[in-house]
Formats: C-alpha cells, structure tokens, sequence
C-alpha cells in the first residue's frame, strides 16, 4: 500500500476534526493507534484557528448563567478550604433514595475510578471487563498490580456477559462495566445486566461506571443504583456531573443522546 502524503489525508474530509478524538481513543486489542493520522497532522500543516475537540464532551455555549452568577456570588471564598462534603453526600443519597453512608464523592468520577483501580491492584488478582471500554480503572489496577482481562464486545458491539462470565476465575477481584459503554455507546439490558451483577457480586466486587447515565433514552436501560438503595454489597456505581451539562457535539447514537466517540 502505498504512502499516503499530508495533503491527500487533509482533502478526505474530516482530518482535522478527527484529531482531537486521536489521542482520546484508548490503545487497545480492538483499537488502532493511527499513527498515519498523527503524521498527517504534523506542526507544519496549517490549522484553523478554532478546532472542534470531538474526543471530549464539551459543552459548545459555556457555563449556564446560573452557574457563572453563583460562582462570581463565592468568588470571596476562593482562599477557603472546601466545606465537609456532608451535604453534598445528603442531597445525593435523598435523590437516589438511599442513605449519606452509601454516598462517596471525589473530583469527578475519575478520581473515584483510579483509586478503585488501584486498591483492587494491590489486592493482587485479575480485573474483568469489556474491550473496548474506558479505561481509567484499567489503566490504574494494571499499574498496581492486576491482570486485566479483556473480554471482545459481541457481533452487535454490545458487551458479552456471558463471555465475561465465563472469564471470571478464581482470583478474579474486580468485573468492570461501563453502562451506557465508552467508547462504544451501547447499552446492557437492563433485567440481564441485574441479573450477571447480582451473580457477579456474591464473591467479588461490581464496578458499574454511569457516567453517561442522563443521556439515555433507550428503555431497555436501567441504573444499577437500585441494587445499592436495595443494601445488596459489594456493588459500586459511579456518576459524574460533568457530563450533565456537557452537551455532545458530534454524532449520536440513535437511542441515546450521547456521541459515537467520546472521552471523559
């Protein structure tokens, strides 16, 4: 195959919007590394001077208003530390019908991710999980120790529980689900995805990452939150309010309101 030049990837449409979800799209099995592209928009190739980051959801129109009047409203305790979390904990416990001691909040649900990460890294043991998938969690639980097994989504790019199922051995520590997926927006129904978390958790933890959870219209779709208010154990679900006000600007899925490609 011959070398494709600069110019003959610029004039195919859609080379420079491409290259902000580039270094977004997760290296793994089933993901290529597109190190033509990376060329391809070398220094020397001239850019617009505004370039639309479709790897991340970012809303187009900036903060509300809402937003910007309280934040100039505090702005006086800008040299304070952050007041105890308590009721942050309470108002999202009374939202999702549960008690504050269920409740744990961090800088967006990626600090929450990286320390379950690596908490289940040092435990030692295996991570099961689809692929592709995001990979915070991932990324940290491989760095601190464990063997992640990645699972391939199915024929219709939905994650394969059975397969995954089958996966989980013995030192099996941790199974990671992200529900709707990224960077695949696919959903697991809901009645067995309850079911493979409720047979998955008897003997290990259950990760579900909801970080898209708002943005899903499609009715075979339910939270895993109900498990948690229910007191069944070693269930952990995460949300996030960044990606409630982000508002996605490149293509959607047809069932959901959220992007093809997109990353935290």
């Amino acid at each position: 195959m011959n070398r494709l030049t600069r110019r003959q990837v610029l004039l195919g449409g859609g080379a420079i919007a491409a290259a902000g979800f580039i270094q977004a799209i997760p290296k793994t099995p089933l993901t290529p590394r597109m190190r033509l592209m990376r060329e391809a928009l070398a220094a020397d190739v001239p850019q617009p001077d505004y370039v639309i980051r479709l790897s991340a959801n970012e809303n187009p129109y900036g903060p509300a208003r809402v937003a910007l009047k309280a934040i100039d409203a505090n702005m006086h305790l800008a040299d304070r530390y952050s007041a105890n979390p308590r009721e942050l904990m309470k108002v999202v416990a009374e939202l999702n019908g549960m008690t504050p001691d269920h409740v744990v909040v961090g800088s967006g649900s990626g600090e929450i991710l990286r320390v379950a990460g690596m908490l289940t890294g040092m435990t030692g043991g295996s991570v099961v999980c689809a692929d592709p998938t995001y990979q915070d969690l991932l990324r940290y639980a491989e760095a601190a120790g464990s063997e992640i097994i990645r699972i391939p989504v199915n024929e219709g790019l939905n994650a394969d529980l059975d397969a995954m199922r089958n996966a989980v051995r013995a030192d099996t520590k941790l199974v990671y689900l992200v529900n709707p997926n990224n960077p695949i927006p696919s959903v697991i129904e809901k009645n067995a995805l309850r079911d493979f978390v409720l047979e998955m958790s008897e003997s290990r933890l259950v990760f579900i990452d909801e970080a898209y959870y708002e943005y899903v219209e499609n009715p075979d779709y339910a939270s895993m939150l109900s498990l948690v208010a229910e007191g069944r154990r070693n269930i952990i679900v995460s949300r996030t309010a960044s990606k409630i006000t982000a508002w996605p600007v490149c293509g959607l899925a047809s069932d959901m309101r959220i992007p093809t490609w997109y990353a935290r």
